[in-house]
């Protein structure tokens, strides 16, 4: 079928002499690395005819809370640490916490759907929401908002929803956003 290829190549002819970008054409490809850096098994296709494949590493979010000018990541405080991989007693941290003041306005870092709500705790406590996102080649989830839905389509810089009150359930914690991709790698490239 034209666009496709076999997983031992990398790029493709456009018929003017131009090497073309490929790319696995799902995630189990993308995973499955032999030694050379070649995907395992799976097809590639030409990242030209589908767009939405390209690398997410490509694509940079949107600012996501109102009260800050950029994208900062939660240093360390009375609770612990907001970067990715920090200790948080005998695990680590699989997100990374994006500072926010209680009330602020939350907004989507890319352009995408709402998938479903998502619950960090499952405890019913004044924090226990959130939303998990799709769509611009990301799987996320957020959590500490009160989302404005939980379905349906959502732009990069839409209002998504407001940050929960943080300092009710945790005093003297620096209030965040928390992210973290579905898979559990680190989302910190993307801010």
């Amino acid at each position: 079928m034209a666009g496709e290829a076999t997983a031992g190549e990398a790029t493709g002819s456009d018929g003017t002499g131009r090497r073309r970008p490929r790319v696995p054409l799902n995630a189990a490809a993308a995973r499955g690395r032999g030694a050379a850096g070649r995907p395992r098994g799976g097809r590639l296709v030409d990242a030209t005819l589908c767009p939405s494949l390209l690398p997410a590493a490509a694509a940079q979010w949107a600012k996501i809370c109102s009260s800050e000018s950029a994208n900062k990541v939660r240093g360390c405080d009375s609770q612990g640490c907001g970067g990715y991989n920090y200790p948080r007693g005998g695990r680590k941290h699989k997100g990374v916490d994006v500072v926010c003041r209680d009330g602020a306005e939350v907004f989507a870092p890319f352009t995408g759907r709402v998938v479903k709500q998502a619950k960090p705790y499952g405890n019913g406590n004044a924090i226990d929401n959130g939303v998990q996102l799709a769509g611009s080649g990301f799987c996320i989830k957020m959590f500490y908002i009160k989302p404005v839905k939980y379905s349906g389509s959502i732009k990069k810089g839409e209002k998504i929803g407001v940050l929960l009150p943080l300092q009710k359930v945790y005093r003297g914690i620096i209030s965040h956003v928390h992210i973290q991709n579905c898979d559990l790698t680190d989302p910190t490239p993307y801010l």
